[in-house]
């Protein structure tokens, strides 16, 4: 079997599932199965999900329910399932291009292959190239400074994993992670010396909402801290082994986490459902967490001016300028983007 495409559901609406599948179904020439991994729904979106492969009558199409554990552990279940050569995730809002995808590309030898996205927003749309200039095989070393500089490589969607390198390495989604997950899986692929092949053609429709990393860090902003602390450890530890030009690559990754921070920070003091204790706790934890990056003296005034406002405690002024950050989001950026 050429390909499994495993696609994690929670209590997704039935139209916008159905969606996703039928845009999976139009493959062709390509011997491929479909994995839907249930990870828990409510019952009668479940029953609406086992309904939907009934109707649509097709052998190659798998429904697997399982508990409630996130989608990490969901993934990991469906590559445990999958009979495929390749892997693809795709996430059950989301749909591919499936014209753009053969035989001939399936032949590429490789075990990863990377292909663009295709960003949906308010009725906007707009293409996000993986890589920049850059075409066929790619290095271990250019991808990691990409994956630093414009975030390339952090997301499992819209790849093609070679299976069998996958389970040989024992790779697998961190299920205690609840953002950034995705990036820790492809650190762990590059930390395995992967014979990666960048496409430049789009297969994934990705529709995006910002709105859902603010609604993360609402709901678990203590969790989410400690992932940022998580991803901040890997990404040095590879650049270490990378062992080229390590010095500027630590302090891109310092540079990175800082403006992580700084939105971060932004995002809970602009909350209108967290209490203001609960703020405050926060915010100091992530303060805690930029001194340990010591970036301040090395760095352009930009930075040095997001660093001192959260080390001298500017929190007015920051929830200023997440009020600006928003209205950015919500106005400009809906008429633009």
């Amino acid at each position: 079997m050429d390909l499994s495409v495993i696609v994690p559901v929670y209590n997704t609406e039935i139209k916008i599932l159905e969606q996703c599948i039928k845009s999976i179904m139009k493959l062709k020439n390509i011997n491929y199965e479909l994995l839907l991994i249930d990870d828990g729904s409510e019952s009668e979106n479940s029953i609406e999900y086992e309904n939907l492969i009934k109707n649509l009558n097709l052998k190659n199409i798998k429904y697997i329910y399982k508990e409630n554990s996130g989608v990490s552990s969901a993934r990991n279940l469906g590559v445990e399932k999958a009979n495929g050569r390749f892997v693809m995730f795709v996430d059950s809002d989301d749909t591919i291009i499936a014209d753009n995808l053969n035989n001939n590309i399936l032949n590429i030898n490789a075990n990863v292959l990377i292909f663009n996205m295709v960003l949906h927003s308010r009725n906007k749309k707009a293409i996000r190239k993986e890589f920049e200039n850059k075409k066929g095989y790619i290095d271990k070393i250019s991808i990691f400074k990409e994956y630093i500089k414009r975030n390339a490589f952090h997301g499992p969607c819209s790849k093609l994993y070679d299976r069998d390198f996958i389970e040989r390495n024992n790779i697998k989604f961190e299920k205690k992670i609840i953002q950034g997950e995705d990036a820790l899986f492809n650190l762990n692929i590059l930390n395995h010396n992967p014979v990666v092949y960048y496409t430049d053609i789009e297969l994934y429709n990705y529709f995006y909402d910002y709105k859902n990393t603010d609604k993360r860090w609402e709901n678990n902003p203590f969790k989410m801290t400690d992932n940022l602390k998580t991803l901040y450890t890997n990404e040095l530890e590879v650049s270490k082994k990378l062992n080229e030009e390590q010095k500027n690559y630590v302090y891109l990754i310092k540079k990175k986490y800082l403006d992580e921070i700084f939105r971060a920070c932004m995002i809970i003091l602009h909350s209108k459902v967290l209490s203001n204790d609960k703020k405050l706790k926060v915010v100091l934890k992530l303060k805690d967490f930029l001194q340990q990056l010591k970036i301040a003296e090395e760095s352009n005034k930009k930075i040095r001016l997001k660093n001192t406002l959260i080390i001298q405690e500017k929190w007015n002024i920051i929830k200023f300028l997440a009020s600006i950050r928003n209205i950015y989001l919500n106005i400009i950026k809906g008429k633009i983007w």
